[in-house]
This record gives structure tokens, sequence and C-alpha cells, in this order.
């Protein structure tokens, strides 16, 4: 049976779409397998929540949900779309992506891309005619792309093939402007279009990630693995932080001349269930060491 994507994201058929958006977010950060790692319950619920999301989270998808239609129905009116759009759509993936994290991952937050954050790579942007030179596209780069900067080979609507150099640090509304590759008439302009990330953000230079922590790690401290745009790194947590402390690790931000940090704000969380053992032992640890936060 095809599960309902209202009831997997957890929001209600009259959901706005931002609210569709975020409730997709945060199912994403916390099942993601970078942070649930050797975990299939956690992966197997990352690609269920991915699939509800291509079904309902731009309006149109939605709207062809609403109406009743079959994924297989949905699909072929999307692929007739795309034979009928004037605008050019390439479908890219990213060099070296596990196969695991692709199911929808990218289309987080973007405008309707179904499966990495390198989707609808062009689209000719604007309604109205447009001029021979020069000529105007938009180009969606995936999160990591637009931090670590990359190279891509691109094939226009007429079959020519351009050479696109993300530099590291670009930001969406950005215009790079490329030279035809037949060095004829005016160069061609690509408006930069980042996709938000489920698990990464940017704050000026700086990569911010929010991880969890147990209640253990977090009073006694811990070395702990968190994911970067590098893959995971080995960190130490010192002894009594709390929700909101803020750890930097080093030249794990954007890649330009002036490098920036990886930011990793921690979130303490308290074990789902205490047995009678483990608050027994509580109980007496807070006999012996009884503390008032809001003393002061």
């Amino acid at each position: 049976m095809i599960q309902d994507p209202y009831q997997t994201l957890g929001v209600s058929k009259t959901a706005t779409q931002d609210e569709i958006k975020n409730a997709y977010r945060r199912q994403a950060k916390k099942h993601h397998p970078d942070l649930n790692p050797g975990s299939k319950q956690s992966e197997a619920k990352f690609k269920e929540i991915s699939a509800a999301y291509e079904r309902i989270g731009d309006p149109a998808s939605r709207a062809q949900f609403d109406r009743g239609e079959t994924a297989e129905q949905m699909a072929d009116s999307q692929a007739r779309a795309h034979r009928e759009r004037p605008s050019y759509q390439r479908t890219q993936q990213r060099p070296g992506q596990d196969a695991r994290y692709s199911t929808n991952f990218g289309q987080g937050f973007g405008t309707g891309s179904p499966d990495d954050f390198f989707e609808n790579l062009f689209r000719q942007s604007g309604a109205g005619p447009r001029t021979p030179s020069p000529e105007s596209y938009q180009m969606e780069v995936g999160f990591k792309d637009s931090i670590l900067g990359a190279d891509r080979e691109v094939t226009l609507p007429d079959g020519r093939k351009i050479s696109v150099k993300i530099p590291p640090g670009v930001e969406s509304g950005q215009r790079l402007r490329i030279q035809r590759p037949e060095q004829k008439g005016g160069p061609i302009l690509v408006e930069i279009r980042v996709q938000p990330d489920a698990l990464f953000t940017r704050e000026g230079s700086n990569v911010e990630v929010e991880v969890p922590i147990s209640f253990f790690e977090g009073l006694l401290g811990a070395e702990i693995r968190v994911p970067t745009l590098d893959g995971l790194v080995a960190l130490k947590v010192p002894a009594g932080v709390t929700t909101g402390s803020r750890l930097r690790i080093k030249g794990k931000g954007v890649r330009s001349r002036t490098a920036g940090d990886q930011i990793v704000k921690l979130r303490v969380e308290l074990p789902k269930q205490v047995g009678a053992d483990l608050a027994s032992s509580l109980e007496k640890l807070r006999e012996r060491h009884a503390y008032d936060p809001r003393s002061s």
C-alpha cells in the first residue's frame, strides 16, 4: 500500500508549502544516514520521507497527488511536460555520490528537483522573447559544490558543450560569465541557484551543522564523529556542554581565499525511555549532587 505522504511527513492536508518543507527538513535531519551510521531503520525512513516530499513538496506535484493521480501517472505527466517545455533541463549526479543518499535528497528545498542536489541543471531564464546575445540561464548547484567549488561540462539545448567552473563560496544570485564554445557572439550568463541542504547551512564563510549528543556525553565529555562536507571527522566534546554549545572545526567551511570553519551546534538529547534501574541510579546521584540551575 502506498503511504499517505501527508501522514509520513506529519502534516495536515491543509498545510502550507512552507510547513511541508519545514516538516521534511526536521525529519531529514533526524533520520539522515550520516547522523545514524549503520541504522537500516533510519536509512529506510529517510528514503520514505524523501519519497513523500517528492509527492507533495512542490505545488504542481501536490496538486496531482490531491487529484488522485498515481505515481506512474505523475511520472508520465512530468516526462511529457519535460518534453514539451521550451527551456532546457538536465539532470546530473555528482561524481562519487553514494547511491543510498540519492533518493530525492536534493529535492528537499529546490523547485521540483527529483533525485539529487544537482537536478534541473539548466533552465533558460525569463518568459519573454530572448535576445540572441547574451544567452542567459539559471543553474541549480548543490550545497556542497557551492562551498567546495566544482567543474562541470554542460550540454546546451543546441548540442553545444560548455565548461562551467563553479568557484568555491558561490552564492544564489551570483552570475557567472562563460565564453561561448565557438568564441563568437556575446558571453553566456549563468545565474546560480544554490539548493539548501537538510544537514548543513551557511553563515558567511562558515558552514554550520547541528549534532545530537547523549546526556552522558554532554555531562562527561566524549569523542564523537560528526559529518562534514568532506565526510565524518572525530570531534572532542568537552565535559559539561549543554544544548546550544558551539564547537569549531577549522578549515571545513567555504574553501575560498579566506577559508571558513565548520561550526558544530550541540543538542543534548535525553533518553527516550528511563527504566527503573536508571531512574534509581539518577535519584541517588541527585541526592548526592543536587544543584539549582535557577538559583541565579
